[in-house]
């Protein structure tokens, strides 16, 4: 079950990361003065998601998790 998890958690990371980074992308050569200054909060939070989901696949793998699915 930690493997299915850390499986899981990685792949949510990357998919976060790949839709920061094009997010990014789009507001480097489509932002202008009229772009919501809450655009870098949102970049910001989907690459704090994205640590997050592999700082939790992470101890997934280690089997801290081990005493909850028992």
């Amino acid at each position: 079950m930690n493997i299915v998890l850390s499986i899981i958690c990685f792949a949510l990371a990357i998919w976060q990361l790949s839709v920061s980074y094009h997010y990014f992308r789009v507001l480097q050569t489509k932002g202008s003065a009229g772009t919501s200054a809450f655009s870098l909060l949102g970049l910001w939070q989907g690459i704090v998601v994205a640590v997050i989901f592999v700082i939790i696949g992470a101890t997934a793998i280690s089997g801290f998790f081990n005493p909850l699915f028992k």
